[in-house]
């Protein structure tokens, strides 16, 4: 079973051809570069991006949902009031987690919208 990292890795490639853009890591690291008011993001980590090593921050994760329309949504943790800025996307997901994600990846758009807003009302309830 494809993982949330490997997952993601998937959905930025496509994302990145989809825009006309080789999914390489030096493409990536200039042109996210070009749009990212912060830190500048390196080669060695948009590489581990499209390895699926690793996630990137929700700050950066938000960059790449306006910029090529990734869906960020099933990367980000569910909130518990604290700042979404603050929030690390390093989290044990369990198996049926992992079960549940992977059931959600498989609904269509206007169904993932859904399912996250009903999260997002949950979350907001504790």
């Amino acid at each position: 079973m494809e993982n949330i990292r490997q997952h993601f890795a998937r959905e930025l490639a496509r994302a990145l051809e989809q825009a006309g853009l080789e999914a390489k890591p030096a493409v990536l690291e200039r042109e996210f570069n070009l749009r990212f008011r912060g830190e500048p993001v390196t080669y060695h980590g948009v590489r581990r991006w499209l390895q699926g090593e690793t996630l990137p921050t929700i700050d950066k994760l938000q960059l790449l949902s306006s910029w090529l329309g990734v869906i960020i949504e099933p990367f980000i943790p569910a909130s518990s009031g604290h700042a979404a800025e603050e929030q690390s996307l390093t989290y044990a997901a369990s198996q049926t987690d992992q079960d549940v994600i992977q059931a959600y990846l498989c609904l269509d758009e206007n169904k993932r919208k859904a399912v996250a807003q009903v999260i997002f009302l949950l979350a907001k309830q504790h």
